[in-house]
């Protein structure tokens, strides 16, 4: 029969004095299959045990009670056995293959104006002005909302919220980045981790960082740990530069749980 040698620290219970005295584990081995007898040699076990009303862990327990010698081989400790359903979330995570990474980028733009509010990770930042867009105009969760789709191979944003349409107008960009985690979770996909950049002189993102990235993670409820935030500014070059207007862009890892293809899941 097959074993492995006992690696933990083995504890036997004393039920007179009630405590715990440790058992010298190099006498231990824990007992696998497939075992193998000659068959004359089981039929005899089972008849024993059956005779005396005796019932065995394993076919090696009846053939030791039965008088006959078991002779170990080195096993596996990959040779799971499924007992419990603890095994078999074992055994799957074993053959399953290589981990299916994807990797996606999103990025957006918007220009700052007067009379709007201004939104960033799906919170309200004060600033003089906020970012023009036919929703919120929150860059920084169009830029995650796109990086997730991409990095599942699904459409973007202007797919899934098309411009233009009343039923749009001015949506909470919260709304766009949860449809964007239905999507991961119905096609079978989890993140991983998250890393995005907003890029503008004003306001500053460093003292807002951390409230962002909180509301980002409760968006797609996932631990904090997973999104990572960081501000840049351009020196006064560019657009940003400028203070005329805001970019994020983003980059997501997710981890495939599941078969299901982009294409596959549009009924979805």
């Amino acid at each position: 029969m097959p074993v492995v040698p006992v690696r933990d620290t083995v504890k036997e219970w004393d039920r007179e004095r009630k405590t715990l005295s440790t058992v010298d584990r190099s006498l231990l081995y824990r007992a696998q299959t497939p075992q193998a007898f000659r068959a004359g040699i089981l039929r005899d076990a089972y008849a024993k045990a059956k005779a005396e009303g005796r019932r065995g862990t394993d076919d090696a327990s009846l053939v030791e009670e039965a008088g006959y010698a078991v002779t170990p081989i080195p096993g596996e400790e990959a040779n799971l056995k499924i007992t419990v359903p603890e095994d078999l979330r074992m055994a799957n995570g074993l053959i399953g293959g290589a981990p299916d990474f994807r990797i996606g980028l999103g990025g957006d733009a918007h220009r700052l104006v007067e009379g709007r509010d201004l939104w960033l990770g799906g919170v309200r930042v004060e600033h003089p002005k906020g970012l023009l867009g036919h929703s919120d105009g929150d860059v920084l969760l169009h830029a995650i909302a796109d990086a997730i789709y991409g990095a599942m191979g699904d459409r973007d944003i202007g797919h899934h919220f098309p411009p233009g349409r009343e039923e749009t107008l001015g949506i909470s960009s919260r709304k766009i980045l949860a449809h964007a985690r239905g999507r991961m979770e119905a096609l079978g996909f989890s993140l991983v981790g998250l890393d995005a950049v907003v890029v503008c002189e004003e306001p500053k993102i460093a003292p807002i960082a951390s409230k962002l990235r909180v509301s980002i993670a409760e968006i797609l409820s996932v631990p904090d740990a997973r999104v990572n935030l960081k501000g840049k500014t351009t020196e006064g070059m560019g657009f940003e530069g400028r203070k005329e207007g805001i970019s994020a862009w983003a980059v997501a890892l997710l981890r495939g749980t599941a078969p299901i293809s982009a294409s596959e899941g549009e009924a979805l």
